[in-house]
């Protein structure tokens, strides 16, 4: 499973660092920074499923998982941890 993360990560970044910059343009656009490298995917936010940001850019449609970066931009989903029940013990 990190093996296949850290080569979407990679891919992600190398296909898509033409359109990187760190800032937003519009209202619609959000910034995606890439925890490992920092590497800033920026576009139009499509959609959030399963954990992933679809993001639109200039270079296509990106399926970015949530949990390798974090967002800017209006179109940002707020990730939510499982926390135990008060006295539970167990996550």
């Amino acid at each position: 499973m990190v093996i296949k993360v850290n080569g979407m990560i990679r891919m992600i970044g190398m296909s898509l660092l033409a359109a990187s910059t760190p800032s937003i343009v519009s209202a619609n656009d959000i910034a995606l920074t890439i925890h490992q490298n920092g590497t800033t995917i920026v576009g139009e936010f499509a959609g959030f499923v399963d954990n992933f940001y679809i993001v639109t850019t200039q270079n296509g449609t990106a399926y970015v998982p949530a949990a390798v970066v974090s967002c800017e931009g209006t179109g940002c989903v707020e990730m939510s941890v499982p926390t135990a029940a008060a006295g539970d013990g167990n996550l």
